[in-house]
């Protein structure tokens, strides 16, 4: 329970937090919330890497909408060779390979249905 709260804490679909930022609202350490990251990825590593939500917005921009960098500097106010510094970060953290804008799927984001989805199938089991 406190790993997957953790979790929404943290991850860039979710709240987007900072882990110093999620162990201050969950009253523990950021080891603590470290170790239950860890934890939890090893047995779901499909929902890993988390991004910071800056990065995720320059991903979202940069990947899911198919902006030049360029494009991505203005959009963000940052210099365009900050841009595209920092996407060149977040392609390692996301272990990205060239995928031609025709062939790229969106990224899925979170809404609160899917949580509603999910209490309603734990109530038929």
């Amino acid at each position: 329970m406190n790993q997957e709260k953790a979790y929404r804490l943290v991850h860039h679909e979710f709240a987007g937090l900072s882990v110093s930022d999620a162990a201050m609202i969950m009253g523990v350490s950021r080891g603590t919330v470290y170790r239950w990251l860890s934890e939890m990825q090893a047995v779901a590593p499909q929902l890993f890497p988390c991004l910071s939500r800056q990065h995720a917005k320059l991903w979202r921009l940069w990947f899911d909408r198919g902006l030049t960098v360029r494009a991505v500097a203005r959009l963000t106010g940052v210099s365009e060779r900050c841009a595209a510094a920092e996407l060149r970060i977040i392609k390692k953290i996301m272990k990205y390979k060239y995928i031609s804008l025709s062939q790229r799927e969106k990224t899925r984001s979170f809404n609160q249905l899917m949580d509603n989805e999910i209490e309603n199938i734990q109530t038929i089991f």
